[in-house]
């Protein structure tokens, strides 16, 4: 008996059924040529979708003799897409002429771009009110003439700024008088004000750094209070209450979970009074070193997190679990929660997501878990035999309907 084709011969099969015949006669260059560019298509984008099927408005369909692939049928004659469809654009990117950096310059200038992203949204044709980009220009021209008089996008587009690594920012001793001048009282209100800076409500001189952290961290950097005159010190440097007294404190505030914990310190718990300034927002980081177990420990609720609790083995929990004979994963779930006291509290040890604890554990589906199968999650009934058993009942019924028609005959 003759075997199934290959894959080669398959695909062989496959093209001549498309064609009426094979191999197949293909349109002369410029014909085919013609064609293509009374499409009136773009780019070689467009043609693909057209030849896959995949344009919103189907022009007309595809001739037998034009290959999909021109670029690789008409090799010797072909010279570039924009040739095949009528743009113009005879050359490809990456071998494309472009302009020299001070004409390209002198062009973009004209153009009114204000920073790299306006170019970026230029350069695909988003802001028709500018016109469009020249074939000649690149894309990227920080990139294309790195080596060709690049200096900095400021320059490019005519705009003057400077990028930050470039920037030849004050000293650390003036931009500090500058910012003490303000009356900032801590960061958040100096970034609100380099915002307003940009928005153009505020003239925010151009050699102070927006982040003068970063600019200035080996250069006299000390904490945001000393650079905005406050006095007051960093995370880091302040005088903290220790562990025990931090934790002790909080105790007596009675919250409940983190959500809470977050409003007191933002102030927005008025019945619990302020926060003390030798408490930390962030007392796990603060006291990660130095006594800090859990949330659950330092709000005094006792609640430790899923991933770090201790459960029970799979199997003692699955047999704890059906003994409350419960019949589906929706009373599972009921249970879980709490609401059936009649069947008593879920144990802490064991998980209200099994399938997820006990995933490599031995979990195999809630009929298991539960206990309302056990034949079927039987594991010394293999799958081959179920199968087998399957097909011995289907043999058995069609024997008997068998034997019906010949009673009947």
């Amino acid at each position: 008996m003759a075997g199934r084709p290959g894959i080669r011969t398959r695909r062989k099969q496959k093209a001549r059924r498309k064609f009426s015949t094979w191999p197949p006669q293909w349109r002369s260059f410029r014909r085919a040529r013609a064609f293509a560019r009374s499409l009136g298509f773009t780019s070689s984008r467009q043609w693909h979708a057209y030849v896959r099927g995949d344009m919103w408005r189907t022009i007309c369909e595809l001739p037998e003799d034009i290959p999909r692939a021109p670029n690789c049928v008409y090799v010797l004659d072909w010279e570039g897409w924009g040739d095949w469809l009528g743009t113009g654009r005879t050359v490809a990117p990456m071998g494309k002429e472009f302009l020299p950096f001070k004409k390209a310059r002198t062009l973009v200038r004209k153009v009114g771009l204000k920073s790299a992203n306006e170019w970026k949204i230029w350069s695909r044709g988003d802001m028709p009110e500018k016109g469009s980009r020249p074939f000649n220009i690149p894309t990227n021209p920080d990139k294309y003439y790195i080596d060709k008089g690049w200096t900095s996008w400021g320059d490019f587009l005519g705009t003057g700024n400077l990028s930050a690594r470039d920037m030849k920012w004050r000293s650390f001793v003036q931009a500090r008088a500058y910012a003490r001048s303000l009356g900032l009282r801590n960061a958040n209100h100096w970034f609100e004000f380099a915002k307003k800076d940009k928005k153009g409500e505020i003239s925010i001189p151009v050699d102070i750094p927006t982040h003068p952290e970063s600019a200035y961290r080996n250069k006299g950097w000390s904490g945001w209070g000393d650079f905005l005159g406050t006095g007051n010190p960093g995370p880091k440097d302040r005088n903290w209450r220790s562990f025990e007294d931090a934790r002790a404190f909080t105790h007596l505030l009675g919250l409940k979970n983190l959500n809470e914990w977050r409003l007191y310190c933002k102030g927005k718990l008025e019945s619990r009074g302020e926060q003390p300034e030798n408490i930390p927002n962030r007392p796990d980081l603060v006291y990660s070193k130095k006594g800090w177990i859990s949330w659950g420990d330092w709000l005094g609720t006792g609640n430790i997190q899923p991933m770090k609790r201790k459960w029970r083995s799979f199997k003692a929990a699955r047999d704890f679990v059906r003994s409350l004979e419960l019949r589906n994963a929706k009373e599972w779930a009921t249970w879980a929660s709490g609401k059936m006291p009649e069947k008593g509290s879920r144990p802490i040890d064991i998980p209200s997501a099994p399938y997820q604890v006990y995933q490599d554990k031995g979990w195999t589906g809630w009929r298991d878990w539960l206990g309302t199968d056990p034949q079927r999650n039987n594991t010394s009934i293999t799958h081959a035999e179920r199968k087998a058993k399957r097909l011995r009942k289907k043999r058995k019924s069609s024997r008997r309907r068998w034997a019906n028609k010949a009673k009947r005959g």
